[in-house]
């Protein structure tokens, strides 16, 4: 009987300090998997037989009180850092205007082929950043009209600050740019007219923090070339500054 008796008391302890082994096992795990329940599983220094909810507790912060002694401290279960977020715009800007212009009247009726004519300022923006692209996108409609014996054309350009994307404040065109677009080269024979949207992307790179004017030059072989918003059509200019990793 006494053998019986101890036989089941120890099996009692083993199952109680198997038990007391589980719990700790969960709390470890709440911790590690919800930080915001504490910072600290503490056991105390001085034992409490059979009374779990005082042997261990739960301390927000990064040590124990007087009397307890740390388990496990969550500051220890940190990763490494993670990898730089995507990209994104983090300056946004859109200004709309009912502006016509042409090369007859921005040239004077004298056409050079070679040079660029400032045709529509935009509203200025302010960069937010140094190490950021802008990119302008400029819409709008574009009619040739060819009433010579040449083909006819239009070269659209943007530019910021007066400045093409690489930094050049010249009149004479280059296309080896970003943000230039040319329409109906080779395409609109003598007396003959175009209609057509426009949509011309330029990226600026490695401009400082400040303010800039975007502006849209035109170019084109005769006066009659380039007629922007030439009706009850919408110029629309988008300015977006992006973050790049």
């Amino acid at each position: 009987m006494k053998l019986t008796i101890g036989n089941k008391l120890n099996n009692f302890d083993k199952d109680k300090t198997r038990g007391v082994k589980s719990w700790v096992l969960f709390f470890a795990l709440v911790i590690f998997l919800s930080p915001a329940l504490g910072d600290v599983l503490c056991v105390r220094k001085k034992q409490v037989t059979g009374d779990f909810n005082k042997n261990f507790r739960v301390f927000r912060g990064s040590r124990c009180p007087s009397g307890f002694a740390a388990i496990i401290n969550t500051a220890s279960f940190r990763g490494p850092q993670g990898a730089q977020g995507p990209s994104g715009i983090i300056n946004f800007q859109e200004n709309r205007n009912n502006t016509h212009a042409s090369l007859a009247t921005l040239a004077g009726g004298l056409i050079n082929s070679d040079l660029a004519y400032e045709a529509i300022s935009f509203p200025s923006f302010t960069k937010q950043s140094g190490d950021t692209t802008i990119r302008v996108t400029f819409i709008s409609h574009l009619n040739l009209l060819n009433d010579a014996t040449t083909t006819a054309f239009c070269s659209v350009q943007l530019r910021l600050n007066g400045a093409t994307s690489q930094g050049s404040t010249s009149t004479n065109f280059t296309s080896d740019v970003s943000g230039v677009q040319t329409f109906g080269s080779g395409s609109v024979g003598a007396n003959q007219v175009i209609s057509t949207t426009v949509k011309v992307v330029g990226y600026f790179t490695g401009l400082p923090i400040g303010n800039y004017t975007p502006s849209v030059w035109l170019r084109g072989l005769s006066v009659n070339d380039c007629r922007l918003n030439d009706g009850i059509f919408r110029n629309s200019l988008i300015i977006e500054e992006i973050k790049t990793n």
